[in-house]
């Protein structure tokens, strides 16, 4: 296995961070947000840390092939042939990806600027929806690029139900 060049290695990198770290905490936030608060009278406010989803750790003895850590993913080595055949869809996800993270984030701005979601036009609420279907549809595919380049399934434990679904 060769040694990739440093832009090579650089969107390698961008794409890993991207799909364990920015690109899965939305979908972490999307999915305790769609799931019903137990417990809580209307008005209570939910803790800034009750957000994190808490998964019991898959047994990695079970799925040695896996790769659901940024950790692993990093580590691993990739064939450099594999790479040079998907590097250019890599990058254009990443792009799309960094394009539609930074929608998402302006759309949940402006939905705070307007008290949340009950007093918050439907046009701010259709656009934070949209671009996470765009984020979770890039993610997917970003997910089964680097599934074949590393040989090995890629997976992120928490968002699993979302990247796998049609």
């Amino acid at each position: 296995m060769a040694l990739l060049g440093v832009i090579g290695i650089f969107a390698l990198k961008k794409a890993v961070e991207i799909l364990f770290d920015e690109g899965r905490k939305i979908l972490v936030k999307r999915i305790t947000s769609e799931k019903p608060q137990s417990g809580l009278a209307p008005g209570d406010e939910i803790e800034p840390n009750a957000t994190e989803v808490k998964t019991q750790a898959p047994d990695t003895a079970a799925l040695p092939d896996r790769i659901d850590t940024k950790e692993k993913a990093l580590g691993q080595p990739i064939e450099e042939s594999l790479w040079n055949r998907e590097r250019g869809d890599v990058e254009h996800l990443v792009k799309l990806l960094e394009i539609h993270i930074r929608n998402h984030h302006l759309a949940e701005e402006q939905l705070a600027r307007f008290g949340g979601v009950a007093f918050a036009p439907p046009i701010v609420i259709n656009n934070l929806r949209e671009e996470e279907k765009e984020i979770v549809s890039n993610m997917n595919r970003l997910q089964k690029i680097l599934t074949r380049v590393y040989g090995r399934e890629v997976s992120i434990p928490e968002i699993g139900e979302i990247l796998n679904t049609p």
